[in-house]
């Protein structure tokens, strides 16, 4: 029989947000207790700390929250992870992602949350009309489209929100976005239909602007072509500017959807060994930011609860938060609590014993005459004696299931973090380039694509590209600049293309632009980024445009997540990535010979039929399809 406990006892992002979920929820009981019982309790913004030690089961009460709450719709989930913020300087920008990144999944309505709080906006604009017409996201889903071009509803609805509520007089551009979340088709599958109408015999595109919607609240620059559409101001601001700029958004998105939601927010794996540019480590910025966030959001405004949630190792706790004169107050501020964390509870053998029977019971592999089978009640008792966490327990179960059953942990760690969720990770550039670069180091000195890979540079920030690679093909010497760029704005692209075309400024034999293929970044053809991608691909310079994949560079990425595992065979962790990212098609396209192939990443633009009017009052009339 294989062995049920050789999964690895970490709670990801997926375990969180994921339909299945298995849970003893008799152990540490006492914490989700505290935290559900606040929130029906409190109307307020306030914060409750939570303490364990490393795999005591801190992640896995926050999933008990979600899904509980979940199925009640008491309140929406925030899940943060500390140790994907890339740039600790940046943390407001990555908070921006992360909180939209979890409205987009899906609630029990089986639309997203975002388009849940979109679709609240909508009804409450129409209650304060007089209107006694209510919809819900599925029928708002049905008609938004049509409905919002033809009749300008986006700017009345704007209009109409902000007489109801004055102090988001300066949120305007993010209650457009909200509501354009609702531009998107309802069919599950999409098929040509859904993206051409017919009309004088020609067929006109129809662009589904929720995903422009969704990228312009995080932060990320969208086409002028939908900004236009949805009458969304440009987001090319510079980096210095960009973090003061997302706190605002944050703030603003905020006490827009705790008018309507509770709202628990998680910040996770506090521990992650990472320092901003003045020194300060990742619970430190943490913990400034859940005070900046505290103190920022106005309880006059906020209808609904707004928790903090922080998830601690007890000593980063006493060092990093008792010791600092002020902070406990904003981290801990639930006046039950005497600024007190809960603690999560020690194993003991009766829990233990407990534990092992509920597992088993879970796979059903259990025996009726020895709920422990493989097991017995003694070893199982011995273990515990020691107080374990319910990781060490997990993992004393997966040594003593079977001898003879060995799985390589380095395989098994390696499918556990590909099977988790990184989401924003296909547009964080500097993540890519940085999991590129690691994983390309590890195969200096190998033959890939008919390379060998001689050194990998990364050029100063000042030259755009992210990294050069230098090898030999066919026994003569090769440099190739690689430029990573998601943007969608052609000028963006346009300022990369310009050192990539430059062979001779930067040494290069040919250059390489990584971009997805996805629709929504497609360039305008008549733009000169795309111009100088055929340019690029064509002779005399012969470059090459590689698409850039979600599974291809989620690859990479886990190949560094698990380069950075203390706890596993240094020397054969790193076999194993040499082997995995030789393998990786990502690296592979970029050191094979170019095709020159370009296809799908142009679009001819058809112009808006109509520009937002923002004249006239919302009215129900602006209900009734044409």
């Amino acid at each position: 029989m294989n062995n049920p406990f050789l999964k690895v006892p970490i709670t990801t992002a997926k375990d969180i947000w994921g339909d299945e979920f298995f849970d003893f929820p008799e152990f540490n009981a006492h914490a989700s207790d505290v935290v559900l019982q606040s929130l029906r309790q409190m109307k307020d913004v306030f914060s409750i700390a939570i303490t364990g030690n490393v795999g005591s089961g801190k992640s896995q009460v926050f999933s008990r929250i979600r899904h509980k709450l979940s199925e009640t719709g008491e309140a929406l989930c925030i899940y943060i992870n500390a140790d994907r913020i890339a740039n600790l300087d940046s943390v407001s920008f990555y908070f921006q992602q992360f909180l939209i990144d979890s409205l987009c999944h899906k609630g029990k309505s089986e639309t997203t949350y975002l388009q849940e709080v979109a679709t609240d906006l909508v009804n409450q604009a129409l209650k304060g009309i007089g209107s006694n017409r209510q919809f819900t996201p599925k029928e708002l889903l049905e008609q938004f489209d049509t409905l919002a071009r033809n009749k300008s509803l986006v700017e009345k609805l704007t209009k109409q929100i902000q007489q109801l509520k004055p102090y988001l007089s300066g949120s305007s551009n993010v209650i457009r976005a909200i509501l354009w979340s609702l531009s998107a088709s309802s069919k599950n599958i999409l098929d040509e239909s859904d993206f051409f109408s017919e009309s004088n015999d020609s067929k006109h595109e129809i662009n589904y602007l929720s995903p422009d919607a969704i990228n312009w609240l995080k932060g990320i620059s969208i086409s002028e072509h939908a900004a236009t559409e949805m009458n969304l101001p440009d987001l090319s601001i510079q980096e210095k500017d960009r973090e003061a700029e997302a706190l605002s958004r944050v703030i603003q998105l905020l006490q827009i959807i705790s008018d309507y939601r509770s709202l628990v927010i998680c910040f996770d794996e506090l521990d992650a060994n990472k320092a901003d540019s003045n020194g300060f480590t990742t619970p430190d910025v943490i913990a400034d930011f859940i005070k900046t966030i505290h103190n920022s959001l106005s309880l006059e405004h906020c209808k609904n609860s707004v928790l903090l949630l922080s998830l601690w190792l007890p000593l980063t706790w006493e060092y990093k938060v008792v010791s600092r004169e002020g902070l406990i107050d904003r981290v801990c501020s639930l006046p039950s609590l005497a600024k007190t964390p809960v603690e999560l509870k020690k194993m003991n053998e009766e829990y233990s014993l407990r534990l092992v029977a509920s597992w088993l019971q879970g796979f059903q592999v259990h025996d009726s005459s020895n709920c422990y089978h493989p097991f017995n009640e003694s070893s199982i008792k011995e273990f515990s004696r020691n107080k374990p966490t319910p990781r060490m327990l997990w993992q004393w179960c997966a040594e003593n299931w079977d001898k003879g059953d060995k799985i390589d942990p380095i395989l098994e760690r390696y499918k556990s973090l590909k099977s988790d969720e990184y989401p924003g990770l296909i547009d964080d550039e500097s993540q890519i380039a940085d999991a590129l670069i690691y994983c390309c180091n590890q195969i200096i000195g190998e033959n890939v694509e008919n390379v060998k890979i001689t050194g990998v540079i990364k050029p100063p920030n000042a030259h755009k590209m992210q990294l050069k690679i230098t090898g030999t093909e066919d026994s003569k010497p090769i440099s190739i600049g690689v430029g990573i760029c998601q943007s969608a704005k052609a000028a963006t692209v346009g300022a990369m293309l310009t050192r990539l075309l430059d062979y001779r400024k930067y040494n290069l034999t040919r250059g390489c632009l990584v971009r997805s293929k996805l629709s929504t970044k497609e360039l305008s053809r008549n733009t000169q980024a795309y111009n100088n991608i055929e340019k690029l691909t064509s002779p005399p310079l012969n470059g090459e445009f590689v698409d850039l994949k979600q599974e291809e560079i989620i690859d990479l990425y886990v190949l560094q997540l698990l380069g950075k595992k203390s706890d596993l065979d240094s020397a054969k962790v790193l076999q194993f990535i040499k082997e995995k990212a030789k393998e990786n098609g990502l690296i592979k396209e970029i050191l094979s010979k170019p095709s020159g192939d370009i296809s799908g990443i142009g679009k001819v633009v058809v112009a808006s039929s109509s520009q937002p009017d923002t004249s006239g009052e919302l009215s129900i009339e602006d209900f009734k399809e044409s």
